[in-house]
């Protein structure tokens, strides 16, 4: 679709799903009554950490089984004390990162921004960690065309890019934390 009012180019993101970036250039645009700009970007990080969470929850769920099922002189690898060890880790960073969207969500219509970006960032970072912790957990079977791994970890790469960068969701809780002081911060992630 071309207009003279909106350029649009077409990509691929790393996972190759159909991508683009659209620019406004003398489109006019209507505001939408009650809904400011921080609730629609509030809205849209907590439904990219849940996409986060959702793909990095399957990419541990298929680790697990297969490290159950694998063997390796005689025993499951999971039997592997540091295969263990990052299957904690990988579900360690799982809880941690559902609690920071339970407590976004918790707020319900009345969404807060600081809490739906700290969220955000924490999706982010468990799924970049479980993703990596996959990829070396399965050795070169996560990449191979037929196996379902390296599909779930190349959409969560691809969408920790899509939006805005973690060190740009980093900055702004950061900011809020040194202007209001520990306490108060403490106070609204823990409210």
């Amino acid at each position: 679709m071309t207009s003279p009012d909106v350029e649009v180019h077409s990509a691929a993101d790393v996972a190759g799903e159909p991508a683009a970036t659209v620019r406004p250039t003398n489109a006019s645009c209507e505001s939408i009554e009650d809904v400011s700009g921080s609730q629609v970007l509030g809205r849209i990080r907590l439904l990219r950490a849940a996409a986060l969470l959702g793909a990095a929850h399957a990419a541990y769920d298929l680790t697990k089984a297969y490290v159950s099922t694998r063997e390796q002189f005689g025993a499951p690898l999971l039997k592997i004390p540091a295969v263990g060890a990052n299957l904690a880790v990988m579900q360690t960073e799982l809880i941690q990162a559902d609690a920071g969207l339970r407590r976004a969500l918790v707020t319900g219509d009345n969404l807060d921004a600081a809490s739906a970006q700290v969220a955000r960032l924490m999706a982010g970072r468990c799924a970049d960690r479980v993703a990596t912790l996959a990829h070396q957990l399965h050795g070169a079977m996560g990449v191979t065309e037929e196996y379902p791994l390296h599909r779930l970890t190349r959409r969560i790469w691809a969408w920790l890019d899509a939006d805005l960068p973690d060190r740009y969701e980093a900055i702004s809780p950061g900011t809020q934390a040194v202007s209001g002081g520990e306490a108060n911060f403490w106070e609204v992630l823990t409210g």
